[in-house]
């Protein structure tokens, strides 16, 4: 697992290779959910905790699931320790899992939201994933995933250029692994175009599927709802 071994400074090479837009980006998922004291929220594939701790600071109850034992427990420590983006209060409710997403740990309609950043892209089945998410999902919920796509136009060349060449070397000095990321470039190459990524949100049993491109289509925010009974 591609993860472990980048944990320990993946915050640190996420910020300087996206040039702080993660937490931009981020900060716009977590205000698409809407979410209020009260809300139950999945953070699937939680990794380091980001979304979790954003999504606690506004008092909701978190429930961070991820596969990577050395991703959760980066996430765990952060518990003790303020940084950008994750204050949340002292009675926040936050709990981590280790768990897979396609076998969620959790019953049907357990939560009332869910999120993700940049994990669809390593789900093996994503129709059984939205199988899931759909599956534990109260009715009326929200979801709002956050993923890697390719831009159009000038910034495409800009952005094939700064992938192939600059984060594999770059990200290898930063966490001592360049191959790590020379998996993940490959992986937002190879992952579905956002429509028809929308197409299996929507056939997974959602409703008023959106997407949205951000900062020039690098980033996609998928948002949709469970319906209503």
């Amino acid at each position: 697992m591609i993860f472990e071994s980048i944990a320990p400074r993946y915050d640190l090479a996420n910020t300087v290779l996206s040039f702080g837009l993660h937490r931009r980006w981020k900060r716009t998922l977590v205000g698409a959910l809407r979410l209020a004291a009260g809300d139950i929220v999945l953070d699937a594939g939680t990794g380091t905790g980001d979304l979790a701790y954003l999504a606690a600071s506004m008092d909701a109850r978190v429930i961070g699931i991820d596969l990577s034992p050395a991703m959760l427990e980066i996430a765990a420590r952060k518990l003790t320790r303020p940084a950008p983006l994750r204050r949340p209060p002292a009675t926040a409710r936050l709990d981590l899992l280790r768990g897979d997403l396609l076998r969620l740990p959790l019953g049907d309609g357990a939560v009332t939201a869910v999120m993700s950043a940049f994990v669809l892209r390593h789900l093996a089945n994503l129709e059984q994933a939205f199988g899931e998410l759909r599956r534990v999902l109260a009715p009326g919920g929200r979801i709002a995933l956050l993923e890697f796509s390719q831009p159009d136009g000038w910034i495409r060349l800009f952005y094939d250029t700064y992938s192939y060449r600059v984060i594999p070397p770059l990200g290898g000095r930063l966490t001592g692994d360049r191959r790590a990321y020379e998996v993940l470039i490959r992986s937002i190459r190879n992952f579905p175009a956002p429509a028809h990524v929308a197409h299996i949100v929507q056939g997974a049993g959602f409703v008023s599927v959106r997407r949205r491109p951000l900062t020039g289509g690098i980033a996609t925010l998928y948002t949709a709802t469970a319906p209503a009974l």
